[in-house]
């Protein structure tokens, strides 16, 4: 499996689109993602059609245990994100892993 990072993700942008420079490819790539963050954080949902919506999702405060201690630590309230992915995506994802699978069967 492989780790695909954001340095990648500008690097692939800016191959696919020789005329764009790569520093308006990483200022791309980076105002996206700040967008995204920022929308969840303000509690907004966010669509992006035929890729997927993100949304917040909420934990409340509540007591947890120290593992190494034993003691008993307040954990505070949270925003965590929470990704759907569209049905177009998920046929993708899907054809995509089963060329895998095919391709590894063959292999083996």
């Amino acid at each position: 499996m492989a780790i695909i990072k954001k340095s990648d993700l500008k690097r692939r942008l800016a191959e696919r689109f020789p005329d764009i420079s790569v520093e308006d490819c990483d200022m791309s790539v980076d105002c996206l993602l700040e967008f995204i963050a920022e929308q969840i954080g303000l509690g907004n949902r966010l669509e992006i059609r035929n890729f997927g919506s993100f949304k917040p999702k909420y934990r409340t405060a509540r007591m947890v245990r120290n593992p190494k201690t034993g003691e008993k630590v307040p954990k505070l309230d949270r925003v965590l994100p929470s990704f759907k992915g569209s049905l177009s995506f998920r046929k993708k994802l899907n054809a995509t892993a089963e060329k895998t699978v095919e391709s590894l069967d063959r292999q083996s």
